[in-house]
């Protein structure tokens, strides 16, 4: 498991050093074409000022709250970020919701910029932002007691990417397209994740356990190829 956890006392020092992994990273290889995939909450926060702009990189979203609110969607805030508002000539893949667009088409298309690239750019890399829920959801992808289902959806080697309505009925968007745990673990190079907040702390604890991935989605991070993770958590 090449995974490291660096604590931190404020979440400004949380989000300057999520950036500065991002900069190493992009940095140490910027010969290869970069594929970048942002979460949204608090991962939109590492796409400020402070972030490399390199002519080999590539910007989306990982994942999609399926909602005709535009304000809502990750990929508005993604292009009203810091970051992309500083480099207007940032190449982005097509991941906007068009107005009347179906979440068949729109999963369609989310896949389509994904896997156009991978096929562009056999030697590029591929770096993602993570978020954690305070129920251990990451990207789109909810805790599920049904495991063939959730096994179905998400560990599919024939799913990159998944649109499908959620069956929880405690959020407000619950129709989500997003890339699959298979994608995080088979396609992801690098990921940062940043986890603030104290009502994420009984769960975030619980990733030093071996919980059932279904139960806790954010444990895919113990398998991606290399993952920091930056948090103002800390155990008693």
């Amino acid at each position: 498991m090449n995974l490291e956890i660096k604590k931190y006392k404020t979440k400004n020092d949380v989000i300057q050093n999520a950036t500065f992994a991002l900069n190493e990273y992009f940095k140490a290889n910027e010969s290869n074409p970069i594929l970048f995939l942002s979460s949204g909450g608090s991962c939109i926060e590492v796409l400020n000022s402070n972030l490399v702009a390199l002519d080999s990189l590539t910007v989306g979203i990982i994942d999609e709250r399926f909602t005709s609110n535009v304000s809502e969607q990750n990929f508005r805030k993604l292009i009203n970020s810091e970051f992309i508002k500083i480099n207007k000539n940032l190449r982005l893949l097509n991941q906007e919701i068009n107005e009347n667009e179906a979440l068949e088409d729109y999963t369609q298309k989310f896949f389509a910029a994904i896997s156009g690239w991978l096929s562009d750019n056999k030697k590029g890399k591929v770096v993602a932002s993570l978020g954690m829920g305070a129920d251990g959801h990451v990207a789109g992808i909810f805790p599920n007691k049904n495991i063939q289902l959730f096994n179905q959806r998400f560990i599919n080697p024939a799913k990159l990417v998944v649109g499908y309505k959620l069956d929880k009925k405690d959020t407000v968007f619950l129709e989500r397209v997003t890339v699959s745990l298979y994608f995080l673990e088979h396609f992801v190079d690098f990921a940062i994740s940043v986890v603030m907040g104290e009502n994420k702390k009984e769960v975030f604890l619980k990733l030093k356990e071996d919980v059932p991935i279904n139960l806790m989605p954010y444990q895919i991070v113990k398998k991606i190829k290399k993952a920091k993770i930056f948090t103002d958590i800390y155990e008693e």
